[in-house]
């Protein structure tokens, strides 16, 4: 997708008028690459085993966000980089968020958890 290109920054810069930092761009570039390499990992990959994450979804019966309410496929993204944000930026979250988060969505972030995933250079409970 062309959101981390060019027109990615350029949007931002508008909408933001130049107030939010680098950084920030950087992180919200990170987090669409994030999204859209859960995409990948579930089509196209036998990391993923469709019958356990369908087990795990039914269990949890909430969403990590509204957007994850529309499909299955947009599930399963959204509820990666709330697997990420709990496990590897607690620190960037208010502690009440992680909680719940980590409670609604306990088989899904176990499911996660027993993939046994590499997210270098990101640390379990670091701040970046």
């Amino acid at each position: 997708e062309i959101k981390c290109g060019e027109e990615y920054w350029l949007e931002k810069k508008r909408k933001a008028y130049q107030i939010k930092l680098q950084t920030d761009y950087y992180h919200d570039c990170a987090q669409t690459m994030l999204h859209e390499l859960a995409h990948v990992l579930q089509r196209n990959t036998s990391v993923i085993k469709p019958s356990k994450w369908m087990t795990a979804k039914k269990l949890d019966e909430h969403y990590c966000t509204k957007y994850a309410m529309t499909n299955d496929a947009e599930d399963f993204a959204e509820s990666l980089m709330c697997w990420v944000a709990v496990r590897y930026q607690p620190k960037r979250m208010k502690d009440i968020d992680v909680m719940v988060i980590s409670e609604l969505m306990k088989n899904r972030i176990n499911y996660f958890d027993d993939l046994n995933l590499n997210a270098h250079p990101l640390k379990i409970g670091s701040s970046y």
